[in-house]
């Protein structure tokens, strides 16, 4: 259960999946939306990029909040060293899911978690690897159809039909290929007294 301190708890996310997640542990805390650029120049797609991405947001939250807790996180998709990026449409789904079709896709999660008040940053990255099935074209339209994840990484989202579409998941956590590694930051939030055991 999540305690009464009064130091306030900032979710940095536009991301509703990600509220969802943190609902399910915090009564009281505050969204706000980072709204910053993602493309990194002079990175390789890894779990650092998903690092940076993650503290670039929590450095944008922070001019505009004071005292608290601030959580932010990023997640990537890297497929043949190449970056997965949001769809946004059926059609780009479309060719992203075919293109996954026995093939085995990494996606890596990170979290900035800073408390304003101590100055102590803590980074964490969980990597899941998910091994995909044979995908036809009819299969990814009926899990277009059902799930609609045109605002996911790489078209794709567990939590909806997506185990549909795979043969094998490794991770560590996950609720981290949701789009937070909640395992880590519940750690995190026992350990600065926010949440009781």
């Amino acid at each position: 259960m999540q305690t009464n301190k009064k130091q306030k708890i900032i979710l940095g996310s536009s991301s509703s999946h990600r509220k969802k997640l943190l609902d399910k542990y915090l009564e009281n805390y505050q969204i706000i939306e980072p709204n910053i650029d993602e493309n990194l120049e002079y990175f390789e797609f890894n779990s650092k990029y998903s690092e940076e991405l993650a503290k670039i947001k929590s450095h944008k939250i922070r001019e505009k909040a004071n005292g608290s807790i601030i959580i932010t996180s990023d997640q990537i998709g890297v497929l043949d060293k190449k970056l997965l990026k949001k769809p946004l449409d059926h059609k780009n789904a479309i060719e992203q899911l075919l293109g996954y079709s026995n093939k085995q896709v990494t996606f890596y999660t990170s979290v900035c978690i800073y408390n304003q008040n101590s100055h102590i940053e803590y980074i964490h990255t969980d990597e899941t690897l998910i091994n995909f099935s044979k995908i036809t074209y009819n299969l990814a339209e009926e899990y277009l159809t059902k799930d609609l994840p045109y605002n996911c990484c790489g078209s794709f989202k567990i939590e909806g039909r997506g185990l549909l579409l795979i043969d094998k998941i490794d991770t560590k956590d996950p609720t981290a290929v949701i789009g937070l590694p909640m395992i880590y930051i519940l750690s995190i939030l026992k350990e600065l007294g926010h949440i009781t055991s």
